[in-house]
């Protein structure tokens, strides 16, 4: 798969990313980013490793990050103003790492509320997005599974079945031009995001939507909720249908009522 190299990743990203590490190793590529001095406003940094020993998801959720199995990667940015809702943030990261696999000819992969990158009913990655700064400051965490040995023979806990893009695509892209690709659409996103907000991002959302129609359990929220997926609300929010009632849920951890269907 080749090393990750600092170098190759600058000489494709945009100037305002003034700050890369390439780790051979590190337990969270978003805790190494959050232990160090933010960047400035309007500028990133971009920590990416070849293994991660404690990466994690969503909820602490676990994160396996075999070496050279991946891209682990984490960006640290700074807003110019703190943004309105910034946890809609984690689904615009998600876009921008769509479009970037799309470059690289990989057109089956759909996004599952709020955070994970779905291909053929498999799981290809995730983002993990923690606000820092009082909001004004975003760590996002982008894992994609590039080569995972074994993958076949792995299972997760409340979780879909993983897959890697050797599994799904002729010709995997080195992961430092993976990565540059990512953050260059990560920080024009961003942009967008910080002048606009969600709301010009809710249409593309909804064409990589993978649980509309779906019938989905969210659990994290009090009381837990079952529902249809009906696509998301202009902030972000997943619009459920039950009893012909629209219910929104702003965060919460979602699973397919027919396991079956994940898979």
């Amino acid at each position: 798969m080749g090393q990750l190299d600092a170098t190759q990743i600058r000489a494709s990203v945009p100037d305002s990313v003034d700050r890369i590490d390439a780790l051979a190793e590190v337990d969270s590529t978003n805790d190494f980013l959050k232990a160090r001095p933010l960047p400035a406003a309007n500028c990133w940094h971009l920590a990416v490793a070849d293994t991660q020993t404690a990466g994690r998801g969503r909820g602490d959720n676990s994160w396996l990050s075999p070496p050279g199995g991946g891209l682990w990667m984490s960006t640290a940015h700074t807003f110019s103003e703190v943004p309105a809702r910034l946890s809609s943030f984690t689904l615009v990261a998600g876009i921008a790492v769509v479009e970037a696999l799309e470059s690289f000819g990989l057109r089956s992969v759909q996004l599952k509320w709020p955070n994970d990158l779905v291909v053929n009913g498999c799981k290809l990655g995730g983002i993990l997005v923690e606000a820092l700064n009082s909001g004004r400051s975003a760590v996002c965490g982008i894992g994609i599974n590039v080569a995972v040995p074994d993958i076949d023979e792995l299972t997760f806990r409340k979780a879909l079945r993983p897959t890697d893009l050797t599994s799904v695509l002729d010709d995997v892209p080195d992961r430092n031009r993976l990565a540059s690709a990512i953050v260059g659409r990560l920080v024009d996103a961003a942009q967008r995001f910080s002048r606009e907000g969600f709301a010009p991002f809710a249409d593309t959302w909804s064409r990589y939507d993978w649980l509309r129609g779906r019938e989905v359990f969210v659990s994290g929220v009090k009381p837990s909720v079952m529902g249809v997926a009906n696509g998301i609300g202009e902030n972000g929010e997943l619009i459920l249908r039950d009893d012909d009632v629209d219910l929104r849920v702003v965060a919460g951890s979602v699973r397919l009522v027919d396991s079956k269907v994940a898979r």
